[in-house]
């Protein structure tokens, strides 16, 4: 019985499409796990969460970068800082910037009074703020029957700090634009000796609605690794805990910088 070549029954194109069918299929089954993990698109609150930021159990560590983990809670993204939840409004990966607020000056919930939030630190190496931002003054546990028979303090007003049955014994928490001196020097001694002093990105000299600054936040700029040479190259930013180093995931496997020039790394 003779044997023929099955191929010869198939046209020379379909014998072409077929071997490049195959050489796909082992070109994906063999990507780098790092790649393809990183490559999985993770979006909250309609923003992209990428390199350096990650999820914890959305994302693979590796992904991003140590102390840059974000929560997805109140629709937004959220990162701690200074033991305070700050929710984040937008996210440049071309600047390496984001816009936060502080969850508790962010709640439109009027009738929750507003805890005492720490003064702004960060860990070394990770946030700065953006130059030539504003401040606001905290003003905590201000005597809320003075605060509110004098109209020079009432637009300053932002909440509740402690409420109590009588008007007389609750306290308020005020919040003044830092270079209003003399208004601050006025109502010291209506407040506590708690001060909290927070960032704000700008403020117009005669803006009154003080709320809406706090709540529109301020700029910082990340300090991590710069993913744009990997990222323009075809490649998934990353880190290696082993190293402690950043690298690019490629589809072939890491490298140090980018997946051009492979042979280098």
């Amino acid at each position: 019985m003779n044997h023929q070549n099955y191929s010869s029954f198939f046209p020379p194109f379909i014998n072409l499409y077929v071997l490049i069918f195959f050489r796909i299929s082992e070109t994906s089954l063999a990507a780098d796990f790092h790649f393809e993990n990183c490559s999985v698109p993770k979006t909250c609150g309609g923003q992209n969460i990428s390199f350096p930021f990650f999820i914890p159990g959305q994302q693979e560590p590796y992904c991003g970068f140590p102390g840059f983990q974000l929560s997805c809670i109140y629709g937004y993204p959220t990162l701690q800082l200074a033991g305070d939840e700050y929710l984040v409004h937008n996210i440049s990966y071309q600047h390496q910037t984001l816009v936060v607020s502080n969850a508790a000056l962010s709640d439109s919930n009027t009738s929750v009074c507003i805890p005492l939030v720490q003064n702004l630190t960060f860990p070394t190496g990770q946030y700065d703020l953006v130059e030539n931002q504003k401040e606001i003054v905290l003003l905590y546990d201000c005597n809320s029957a003075l605060v509110d028979d004098d109209e020079s303090f009432s637009e300053y007003k932002i909440g509740c700090f402690k409420q109590t049955l009588t008007r007389r014994n609750s306290s308020s928490v005020l919040a003044l634009p830092g270079d209003r001196q003399q208004l601050l020097a006025k109502v010291s001694d209506k407040c506590g000796r708690e001060v909290v002093i927070t960032p704000v990105e700008d403020y117009a000299t005669n803006e009154s609605d003080i709320e809406e600054v706090l709540k529109r936040g301020f700029k910082l700029k990340w300090l991590a690794s710069d993913c744009s040479r990997c990222r323009n190259s075809g490649g998934k930013c990353g880190f290696d805990s082993e190293s402690r180093h950043f690298l690019c995931f490629c589809p072939d496997r890491p490298h140090l910088v980018s997946c051009k020039g492979k042979g280098k790394g």
